[in-house]
């Protein structure tokens, strides 16, 4: 089974569309924060427990959950949330391959989004053992 969490966030949507068109949807079970605008999502706060993921056997984990890029998030504190998440998730899940969307930010020297998205990749690289990473779609 694959999952997608952050389905409802813009590259989510992207993917859950493409998957529709392809007829491949049926393979997939989509997280998101709020499941609004997607039939068959279910709501997943990162923040707290996710229980919901444990007893799953997971192929492939595409994470696309971040922080809005708002105004009002922009803040060192609420984009460190997202390495918490992703501890969280990999702690807690038996998942076969994760495939992370970084961000170009972390070329950008002092760029406090893209230092954070490379803590995110240094730990997924760490993990490395337990599961192959993806930090390029490119690749799959």
């Amino acid at each position: 089974m694959d999952i997608i969490i952050g389905s409802n966030s813009l590259t989510g949507q992207s993917l859950v569309q493409l998957l529709k068109k392809k007829k491949l949807i049926k393979n997939f079970l989509l997280f998101s924060k709020s499941n609004k605008n997607i039939n068959n999502c279910y709501k997943l706060d990162l923040n707290k427990n996710v229980n919901i993921l444990r007893n799953l056997d997971i192929d492939s984990c595409y994470f696309f959950s971040s922080p809005k890029y708002i105004k009002k998030n922009f803040s060192k504190k609420t984009y460190e949330r997202e390495l918490f998440w992703i501890k969280n998730v990999v702690k807690n899940c038996k998942i076969k391959k994760m495939i992370y969307l970084s961000s170009s930010t972390v070329y950008q020297k002092n760029h406090f989004i893209g230092q954070n998205k490379r803590k995110i990749e240094k730990y997924l690289i760490s993990k490395k053992k337990k599961i192959p990473i993806f930090t390029n779609l490119e690749t799959i």
